[in-house]
């Protein structure tokens, strides 16, 4: 079914979302945790992801497809096989990652820098800065519907962009990392805290917890940590920012983002 012109989102799995809203359907960073459940990547390494919210071959009528980077949590190529379309616009940082979506089927691939904008049926998508200290390369997104203007932040580090973000773009809601993922001690993805400082930064009315969903047990725990969780942003925003409305939005259930969008007279 095609959605309808009132913004709505799902999250399907870690930072996986799907926005919908003006007869259109954006897909971001898509996950659908099928590297997890490898063999050497579940049994060994010890890589955990629950089931996706919703499976790749259901998601019919993608427009925009955008990735904040190649990471497999964010890049999903086996899942993206099994989408029952190629004809999706996809964009993505950099042009070595542009040949690996190619290889896939599809034809429509751009490569996007920071302040970027591209246009689709029904609103418009514009690549914003992350930070990313194991990735080549990272971008965020805002995805404008409507309503809606909607920040997908990825798996990005803190970063001092925030401020920036606000005046140039305005968002009333963001979709932000709050694992807190540390590489042998480096952190690599904002903290719950860190996440509700950004959120303030961002002056948003709506937050959304996301990518907190894989663990690491076995050999990966030598090596990385993930110890946030979105009910520690839920508790860390309270204090940080109680002003901004958290929508803890559980797997596979679509939601209508018009009522969180509207602004709250003071007192109520």
């Amino acid at each position: 079914m095609r959605p309808s012109s009132a913004p709505a989102l799902t999250r399907i799995l870690h930072a996986c979302v799907l926005l919908e809203g003006g007869g259109a359907r954006v897909l971001i960073d898509p996950c659908f945790g099928a590297f997890a459940r490898r063999p050497r990547t579940s049994r060994i390494f010890g890589i955990r992801m629950p089931e996706p919210g919703i499976p790749p071959a259901e998601l019919e009528g993608i427009d925009v497809i955008a990735m904040t980077h190649a990471h497999e949590d964010h890049f999903d190529a086996e899942g993206l096989a099994r989408l029952p379309s190629r004809k999706a616009l996809v964009l993505v940082p950099t042009r070595a990652q542009a040949r690996r979506v190619r290889r896939l089927g599809f034809a429509e691939v751009a490569v996007v820098e920071p302040w970027e904008s591209v246009p689709f049926r029904g609103g418009l998508v514009q690549a914003l800065p992350a930070r990313a200290p194991n990735a080549a390369r990272e971008i965020s997104f805002l995805v404008v519907m409507g309503t809606l203007r909607m920040i997908h932040a990825g798996d990005t580090a803190r970063h001092g962009a925030f401020g920036e973000i606000r005046e140039r773009c305005r968002p009333n809601a963001a979709c932000l990392p709050v694992s807190g993922t540390a590489l042998a001690g480096v952190r690599l993805t904002m903290t719950p805290r860190e996440a509700a400082r950004a959120a303030s930064a961002l002056g948003i009315r709506l937050a959304i917890p996301i990518h907190a969903e894989m663990r690491f047990e076995r050999l990966s725990r030598l090596l990385y940590r993930a110890r946030g969780s979105a009910a520690e942003f839920v508790g860390a925003a309270a204090t940080i920012a109680p002003a901004i409305r958290v929508l803890d939005a559980p797997r596979g259930r679509t939601i209508d983002l018009a009522p969180y969008l509207v602004e709250t007279p003071i007192g109520d």
